[in-house]
């Protein structure tokens, strides 16, 4: 027996209304909370690992200071060892020398005295004589003191320049100590650096993968009609919690592995047996 025009279209609408899903029932929103607390363990070891590249290009910093106050101090070692050197020539070759000439000739004024019947002992003379004498040694014995002060003076002036070139020695070898110190730490402190940089770049596509994949995710979600294995391959194993009503229908509307529900019909003649 067959149905009228009219009928079997609203026969048929009103048999597969049932199958459909109602429009204010939608899928549940899929919970994300493992791909987010995976994105939150990547941004927090990302943001550390910053931190500790920050702290390695203040360290490299600190270095560079360093190495620019060496190289101060280097150059004022240099020239510091450069004027000792030229105050003992000249203490040798002017100061000493000179002093050693008017040695030499106090030595010719004594004999002299000597010559002239001044005894060196000393002794008993005419009165004349003796005025005379005891005004040359006066002379003599008082000049010789200044040669000996000048002398002191020299000699104390060049320990003091011995002294300052030891010290200067102590500090250049302290600097290139130090330096090649430096140049260590430098090195270690730029592999660390290459390391995070690396790291940095690696946690990046990793965090812009995470964010594309939830993305690709809730891009299939909103597909009607789109395979498991479509949501699978962007989702993974995801869990319902039942609070979105907003998405559209998908495989989830059924079990996994279950045919998907008809698309309803909107027209046409369905005959009814």
């Amino acid at each position: 027996m067959f149905c009228s025009l009219l009928l079997c279209l609203s026969l048929t609408m009103a048999g597969q209304v049932s199958h459909t899903r109602p429009a204010q029932s939608r899928p549940a929103q899929p919970v994300a909370a493992a791909d987010q607390k995976d994105i939150d363990a990547v941004v927090a070891e990302l943001n550390a690992t910053v931190a500790k590249e920050s702290d390695v290009s203040a360290q490299l910093t600190a270095l560079d200071k360093s190495d620019a106050e060496l190289k101060k101090s280097d150059q004022a070692q240099s020239d510091t060892s450069q004027m000792v050197q030229v105050q003992l020539n000249r203490l040798r070759n002017e100061t000493l020398s000179a002093i050693q000439a008017r040695g030499n000739a106090w030595d010719v004024k004594r004999q002299n005295h000597i010559n002239s019947g001044c005894p060196a002992e000393g002794g008993r003379m005419p009165v004349d004589q003796a005025n005379r004498c005891n005004a040359e040694t006066d002379a003599l014995m008082a000049e010789r003191a200044r040669i000996l002060a000048d002398a002191d003076s020299a000699m104390k002036q060049g320990a003091q320049y011995e002294s300052l070139r030891n010290a200067v020695s102590a500090t250049t070898l302290s600097n290139a100590a130090k330096e090649k110190a430096n140049n260590a730490q430098r090195d270690a402190l730029n592999a660390q650096k290459a390391e995070m940089e690396a790291a940095k770049k690696r946690l990046t596509a990793r965090l812009d993968g995470l964010k594309k994949g939830i993305d690709s995710c809730a891009k299939v979600l909103n597909q009607r009609g789109a395979s498991c294995e479509a949501i699978k391959a962007r989702c993974g194993n995801i869990q319902f919690d039942g609070a979105n009503t907003g998405l559209s229908a998908s495989a989830y509307d059924t079990p996994c592995g279950a045919p998907l529900a008809g698309k309803p019909r909107t027209g046409g003649v369905t005959a009814n047996k």
